[in-house]
């Protein structure tokens, strides 16, 4: 079995698709024209981060289940937050950030850093290594 996930899709919203495939004879398939409608997220979630460990761009994905004003960050061993990646509002849903793996004052070193995610009654936090 395969699956598909399409990340770009909007909560609530319909969408067509149309697939297509090679069978392990080698014949093509297609199928399709097929409609779905985009799920809700249950809860709050922040995926774990990826590459990880990373020598410095990474990625993340959170998803809400409602509208939100979420904030996510880069924190330091200490707490500190060295890197704010968003602060708004957002619509229940799916979305993903990147990081580049410097703040304002250049690249960050070496070491073990967290990713937290914060929203009305949730904080998540996902640990990452930077390496060089």
């Amino acid at each position: 079995m395969t699956t598909a996930t399409d990340h770009a899709v909007e909560a609530g919203q319909s969408y067509y698709y149309r697939l297509a495939g090679t069978t392990s004879s080698g014949a093509q398939m297609v199928f399709g024209v097929t409609k779905g409608t985009a799920g809700t997220p249950r809860e709050f979630s922040l995926s774990a981060v990826w590459p990880n460990p990373t020598p410095g761009p990474l990625s993340m994905r959170f998803a809400l289940p409602k509208e939100a004003h979420v904030k996510v960050s880069v924190l330091d061993l200490q707490g500190r937050e060295i890197a704010p990646l968003t602060e708004q509002n957002y619509r229940a849903g799916r979305y993903q950030l990147d990081w580049d793996g410097r703040t304002d004052h250049g690249r960050v070193p070496a070491g073990l850093y967290f990713v937290q995610l914060v929203a009305p009654g949730t904080r998540v936090v996902r640990r990452v290594a930077v390496s060089r």
